[in-house]
């Protein structure tokens, strides 16, 4: 193939861009609709992202011959195979910047090959050729390498952009968007309480997802979801910083106070906003089912976090339903408490993601509910250090 020439490497990745929009656009509706979409982001993502070129110039090869000089004679002619590894259709591609070679290289198999023909030339003379053409192939490795990471870079966000929008003109499509909303808002004027290298290939495996008739279902929106993780984190906070009137105070003590700032700053039409139900501590509820869940824990051990990871799953049942397990930490050392979330979370069964920390001490998850995991449900997990003073 010809290096580098045959065509351009920036509409070879507008094509991959092409082909993601084809596939999407072209899955069965309700299957789109009923995916988890963590999971089907992720799959596209692997799937056309592309595995940088890597060339390995520190593992040269080389061999001598001899050939015909056209003369009757023979010439001396050395050989170098440069290995390579990577996508190797990249190595077709002209790279937004890009150079032209100074002498002629081959692929074979995994490996660059060129040829640098003696006649009358020093070995000094011959090793500057060489490492001449090495360095023009490390320039466009780097030209290549650079528009690569910039693609799989863009590529989550391409992904989401392409499946939000054939998905909302699915619903458009069957009337069905205006059904997906519960209106929950912030109150007019709460009382303020508190101040408020390498992308390598994997095996890509599509997840499955039902064919059956997408319904709707309610769902908190995100932008409230953070404002009461916010007002929670606000609370908590606020805690932190007057140990000595709240350290030492039962579990649904402590509760109330989180209660008597969220209550009155946001409001639901289903009037049942943040009231305690049983064991359940913050609900958010849509006909009788949950849509979003409050649990508050004393940290015990790593296993607390599981068990209380489980509890809220069991009171999900809404699809996209979200959740906030508050965390209150005795120990002494909080760091240690801190260092365990993050992996001891990410082994449980229904783990999806780790959607990374905002903040220390604040750490937002996907996991799926436990019968179906179509169905997403994000759980934070807010932390505040409250020691016996």
């Amino acid at each position: 193939m010809p290096l580098f020439r045959e065509a351009s490497l920036h509409e070879a990745l507008r094509s991959q861009i092409r082909d993601l929009m084809k596939e999407v656009r072209q899955e069965e509706r309700n299957q789109l609709l009923n995916a988890n979409e963590t999971k089907y982001l992720d799959y596209l993502t692997n799937k056309y992202c592309i595995e940088p070129l890597v060339i390995h110039t520190g593992a040269i090869e080389t061999t001598e011959d001899e050939v015909p000089d056209g003369m009757g004679g023979t010439a001396q002619v050395f050989t170098f195979r440069v290995p390579f590894s990577g996508e190797r259709d990249l190595l077709k591609y002209s790279p937004s910047r890009s150079e032209i070679l100074n002498r002629e290289v081959s692929v074979s198999a995994d490996f660059l090959v060129f040829s640098i023909p003696c006649r009358n030339e020093t070995p000094e003379q011959i090793a500057l050729w060489r490492d001449a053409t090495i360095k023009q192939l490390q320039t466009q490795e780097g030209h290549i390498r650079d528009d690569v990471e910039r693609f799989n870079g863009n590529l989550p966000g391409e992904a989401k952009r392409i499946v939000s929008e054939r998905k909302a003109e699915v619903l458009k499509q069957a009337k069905l968007a205006a059904a997906l909303g519960v209106s929950i808002g912030k109150a007019k004027a709460p009382p303020k309480t508190f101040a408020v290298p390498a992308v390598a290939k994997k095996t890509i495996v599509k997840p499955a997802a039902p064919t059956t008739p997408f319904a709707p279902e309610p769902r908190l929106e995100d932008s409230t979801y953070g404002d009461i993780l916010q007002a929670i984190w606000d609370v908590g906070r606020e805690m932190e910083r007057h140990k000595r009137v709240y350290a030492g105070q039962p579990e649904e003590q402590l509760r109330d106070y989180f209660l008597m700032t969220l209550t009155p700053n946001f409001d639901s039409t289903t009037g049942e906003t943040f009231n305690k139900d049983g064991k359940t501590d913050l609900l958010v509820r849509y006909e009788g089912k949950n849509l979003f869940v409050g649990e508050f824990k004393f940290w015990k051990g790593a296993q607390t976090l599981h068990d209380a990871i489980s509890q809220l799953l069991r009171y999900l049942t809404w699809r996209d339903s979200k959740a906030a397990l508050i965390m209150f930490v005795k120990n002494e050392g909080m760091k240690g408490v801190l260092d365990q979330i993050q992996p001891e979370a990410a082994k449980h069964s229904c783990f999806v993601k780790n959607l990374g920390a905002k903040e220390e001490g604040w750490y937002p998850f996907e996991f799926h509910l436990p019968s179906d995991d179509t169905r997403p449900v994000k759980v934070t997990v807010l932390c505040f250090h409250l020691p016996e003073c």
